[in-house]
């Protein structure tokens, strides 16, 4: 069973420099999940990294420059 979270990835002037620092919401019912229980409106790089050892992989469905 694949297990995919929908994100959508959002970029500013202030991030733009520093790909760690992007801020990534979650686009589906199991990323928001993730980011209540992380008590986040976010995912942020912990929270990924602890979906990803999951096994979860992200599907990006909306980029905002």
């Amino acid at each position: 069973m694949e297990k995919i979270c929908k994100v959508t990835v959002i970029e500013n002037y202030f991030t733009r420099n520093n790909p760690d620092n992007v801020r990534v919401y979650p686009a589906c019912e199991t990323s928001s999940i993730f980011a209540d229980i992380a008590g986040s409106k976010t995912l942020t790089p912990r929270t990924r990294s602890l979906m990803k050892q999951l096994g979860y992989e992200f599907e990006t469905v909306e980029t905002t420059i």
